[in-house]
């Protein structure tokens, strides 16, 4: 934060929002985390004391802030995958598109839960880019200026103020190190869970593929049953008209020759079957 006030970012090196030599309010996103994270917008939450009847982030009325672009810090304490991994990282110009409070329940009165909906104003860098800010070099003169630090507030400040310190510090964090957990046991299983679908959809598509083979097996055998039924009964059909065509022949030939030609159930055939019957 000195850095950023000696550039004129910031208007202090104290973490709350300020406006910097160039007339931007500049928001430092130290604690609190980010939630809905997409490419170029995010919702920030901070859980904080409120005295004001007016919702205010640090110093600033946030009804202030509604569609200004300000400029965006975000430090390593900060609960987001865009966090540096260590110190703090300019980010560039951002846009306040949406802010809301309200109180926590079962809490302090006093306690108030604030979200910033914050948007990229004309990205010059992809976040995938600023992610790659700081380097590993960066991050390791970074450790050492955190053990200077360490040895200073050893020797100029109290004990209690050393102690609080050392403690805003552990608090900080330990939170940071538990959501990095939290992160990774949900990443891990939306990839379980990603897996388990690409498997059953898998499944599915092998057990669709396989159901096609029984019903096309199912209807090519039902087609050769039909067609051999069909043949069956086409053999029956003949064999029938040829034992009725034989019956009719021997019948022919066991009446006499002159009623060979006579149509029977005819009145001729029925007047000759009537004389033979009396003689």
């Amino acid at each position: 934060m000195a850095a950023a006030h000696r550039d004129g970012v910031v208007g202090h090196h104290l973490d709350k929002p300020t406006k910097g030599r160039f007339g931007y309010t500049a928001i430092p996103l130290l604690i609190g985390r980010e939630e809905n994270v997409g490419v170029d917008k995010v919702t920030y939450v901070r859980e904080e004391k409120q005295s004001r009847k007016v919702p205010s982030l640090g110093d600033v009325p946030m009804l202030s802030l509604l569609g200004a672009r300000v400029r965006l810090l975000r430090g390593a304490g900060l609960q987001s995958p865009y966090a540096p991994a260590a110190g703090i990282r300019y980010d560039g110009v951002w846009v306040v598109s949406q802010y809301g409070h309200r109180n926590l329940e079962g809490a302090n009165p006093k306690m108030r839960r604030l979200t910033l909906t914050l948007q990229r104003y004309r990205p010059r860098r992809t976040m995938a880019d600023l992610s790659e800010i700081p380097t590993p070099a960066t991050v390791d003169y970074y450790r050492l200026f955190e053990d200077i630090e360490h040895n200073f507030q050893t020797r100029a400040a109290t004990a209690y103020s050393y102690l609080e310190w050392h403690a805003r510090k552990a608090r900080i964090q330990l939170a940071r190190e538990q959501w990095h957990r939290l992160r990774t046991f949900r990443e891990a299983v939306e990839s379980r869970r990603r897996t388990d679908e690409e498997a059953l959809a898998k499944s599915r598509r092998k057990f669709d593929k396989l159901s096609g083979v029984i019903r096309e097996s199912k209807e090519r055998l039902g087609g050769v049953k039909k067609e051999k039924e069909n043949r069956t009964k086409e053999v029956i059909e003949e064999k029938e008209r040829k034992e009725k065509k034989l019956a009719l022949d021997d019948t022919k030939e066991k009446q006499p020759a002159e009623h060979r030609n006579i149509f029977p159930g005819s009145w001729e055939m029925k007047t000759l079957m009537d004389v033979e019957r009396l003689y």
